[in-house]
C-alpha cells in the first residue's frame, strides 16, 4: 500500500487550496455552533484515518474542505470569546497586545497628557488602540507587548465581523509595558532601511517629489508622495506598484537569478543565495504581508531545484495559500489578501498559457518585453476586476491600458535603484546618475497615469457584484483563453490543457 493514497499534483493543488478557503467561510457561517469545534476536529481525524487505513479515494478534497471548516469555527469561537470579555462585560478583562505599527501621538483634548494609537491583535480580531498616556511617561514602540484593559468597538464602517475595531483605554493606569521594543537585529534592520531611503535620493536633491516615489516603488515609503500624486495614481488603477508585493519581489529575485547565472553558479546553489537576500529586502522594506507572501511563494520555486524537482509555480501559489489561511483563517476576510492571491495566480496561469505558444516576435527584445509586460497586465486585472467591484463598486478600464506601461516602468526603477544602493557605496556620482534614470522612468509613470485618469470613464461606477457574477466573469474569460488556444499557432499540440 502507497504511504499516502493521494497524488499530488500541480493541478490538486490549488483545488486543495480552494477547498481549504471554502471550508473555512462556512465554517464562519457556524458563528452559533462555533463552540462545538472539538468536535467537528475529532470526526474529521477519525475521516482521514479511514481514508488512510482503508486506502479510500477521492477523499481528499472532502477532507481539506472539512478540516477549513474546523479553522473557521474554531478562529470564530475565539472572535466570540474576546468579543464577550471585552464588550459586553461590566468589568473588562485585560487584553495582551502588541504594537504591530507605528505609533501616532496628539495631545489629549484635555490639555493633559497625550493620547497615541497603534494598531494590534487581541486573539484573531484586529484592533486600533487608543489610549492615554502621561506627560512625561513611555510612548509604546514597534515591538512592545502592553497589558490594556479597555473596551471593544466595532467602527462604523465594518463591512464583516474581523473589521478593525477600536479598544478605548481610558485611563494610562490601565495600560502598562510588558517586554521591550523589538530586539536588536529588526532596530539594525529599520537604521538600514532609512540608509537605503538615503540612497535611494542619492542626486535627485533637485527633484524630492520623484525622490518620493522611487523609494515609494522601491521600499514601499510612501511618506513622500503627495495627496493629489496618490489620487491620480489610484484614479489610474496603478496604485499597486507603491505597494511591496509580488512584482517587487519577482524582479528582485530575477535581477539575483541573473547576476548568479553570469557567475556560473550551480542552479541548485541560486536558490541557496538568493533566499536569504529575498528575505532581507522584504524586512527591510517593512515585512509586509503581500511581500511577504510573494516571497514564500519565490523561495519554493528556488527551493525546487536543490531537491531535485522542476519548479511549479502552482504548487508554489497553492502551498503558499494552504499556510496563510491554514494559519490565519479569518485572512479569508481580507480583501488585500484575497485581491494579491488571486492576481498571483491570475498570472501563473497566464504564463502558462502563453508558454504553449509559438511566440510571434522571436527576438529578445524591446517588442518582446512589452508583450510580456501587456499580458501580466491582462491577467492581473482580469484576476482582480470581480474583487474590486465587489467591494468598492467600481470597473476599472484605465488599469488595463496604464499598467502595461507602468508596471513595466516599475521594472526598471527597481534595477536602477538597486544599482544606484550598490553604487552609493563606491561611487556617488555614478549612483546619482542610476536614480536620475530611475526618476526618468517614475516621471513617465506619473505622465501615463495622468493621461489615462483624464480619460473619461477610465474608472466606471457599478453595482457591486454577486458571487453569480464573478464567477460568470471568470468562467467567460477561461473560456476565452481556451478557445483562444485552439487556434493560435502551439509548440506542442498534444500538451495537457493549460488549466489542468
Amino acid at each position: 500500500m502507497a504511504i499516502f493514497p493521494v497524488r499530488f499534483t500541480s493541478a490538486l493543488m490549488p483545488a486543495a487550496a480552494g477547498c481549504l478557503v471554502a471550508g473555512e467561510v462556512c465554517g464562519f457561517a457556524l458563528d452559533g455552533a462555533a463552540a462545538a469545534w472539538p468536535w467537528l476536529a475529532g470526526l474529521t481525524f477519525l475521516a482521514l484515518l479511514v481514508m488512510y487505513g482503508w486506502n479510500v479515494k477521492g477523499m481528499l478534497l472532502p477532507i481539506v474542505f472539512a478540516t477549513g471548516i474546523v479553522l473557521g469555527a474554531r478562529t470564530e469561537s475565539e472572535r466570540i470569546e474576546v468579543i464577550n470579555a471585552m464588550r459586553f462585560r461590566s468589568c473588562p478583562e485585560e487584553a495582551r497586545v502588541r504594537v504591530e505599527s507605528g505609533v501616532g501621538i496628539r495631545r489629549a483634548k484635555n490639555g493633559h497628557g497625550k493620547m497615541v494609537d497603534f494598531l494590534a491583535h487581541i486573539g484573531p480580531i484586529p484592533v486600533k488602540v487608543i489610549m492615554p498616556v502621561e506627560e512625561t511617561g513611555r510612548l509604546p514602540s514597534p515591538g512592545e507587548v502592553w497589558l490594556c484593559r479597555g473596551r471593544l468597538a466595532c467602527r462604523k464602517d465594518a463591512t464583516n465581523r474581523f473589521s478593525l475595531q477600536t479598544l478605548w483605554v481610558h485611563d494610562a493606569a490601565q495600560a502598562r509595558r510588558l517586554t521591550p521594543a523589538e530586539n536588536p537585529a529588526l532596530r539594525w534592520y529599520a537604521r538600514a532601511g532609512a540608509f537605503l531611503a538615503e540612497s535611494v535620493a542619492l542626486g535627485l536633491e533637485w527633484t524630492p517629489e520623484f525622490a518620493g516615489l522611487n523609494q515609494a516603488i522601491l521600499l514601499g515609503r510612501r511618506a513622500g508622495m503627495s495627496r493629489d500624486r496618490r489620487e491620480t495614481f489610484s484614479a489610474a488603477g496603478t496604485m499597486h506598484v507603491f505597494a511591496i508585493s509580488g512584482l517587487h519581489v519577482m524582479v528582485v529575485a530575477l535581477a539575483i537569478g541573473g547576476l548568479l547565472a553570469r557567475l556560473d553558479l550551480p542552479l541548485q546553489v541560486r536558490g541557496l543565495v538568493a533566499i536569504p537576500v529575498l528575505a532581507a529586502y522584504v524586512m527591510l522594506t517593512g515585512m509586509r504581508p503581500s511581500a511577504i507572501r510573494a516571497a514564500a511563494m519565490m523561495s519554493l520555486c528556488l527551493l525546487a531545484p536543490v531537491f531535485g524537482r522542476r519548479p511549479d509555480a502552482r504548487t508554489a501559489w497553492s502551498i503558499t495559500a494552504i499556510a496563510v489561511y491554514g494559519i490565519s483563517p479569518a485572512k479569508v476576510f481580507d480583501l488585500g489578501c484575497a485581491l494579491s492571491f488571486a492576481v498571483m495566480f491570475g498570472i501563473v496561469l497566464w504564463l502558462r498559457w502563453a508558454g504553449e505558444l509559438q511566440p510571434f516576435v522571436t527576438n529578445e527584445g524591446f517588442l518582446r518585453k512589452l508583450a510580456g509586460s501587456l499580458g501580466i497586465s491582462l491577467a492581473a486585472w482580469v484576476a482582480g476586476v470581480p474583487m474590486t467591484a465587489h467591494a468598492f463598486g467600481q470597473f476599472s478600464l484605465g488599469g488595463l491600458v496604464a499598467n502595461a506601461v507602468v508596471v513595466f516602468c516599475a521594472q526598471w526603477v527597481v534595477r536602477f535603484g538597486a544599482f544606484g544602493i550598490v553604487a552609493g557605496m563606491v561611487c556617488i556620482p555614478l549612483a546619482a546618475i542610476a536614480n536620475n534614470l530611475a526618476a526618468l522612468c517614475t516621471a513617465l509613470m506619473a505622465f501615463v497615469s495622468e493621461l489615462v485618469a483624464a480619460v473619461p470613464f477610465a474608472v466606471v461606477t457599478t453595482p457591486q457584484w454577486t458571487l453569480l457574477h464573478s464567477a460568470a466573469w471568470y468562467c467567460g474569460w477561461i473560456a476565452a483563453f481556451a478557445a483562444a488556444g485552439r487556434f493560435l499557432p502551439r509548440k506542442n499540440a498534444s500538451a495537457a490543457p493549460w488549466w489542468l
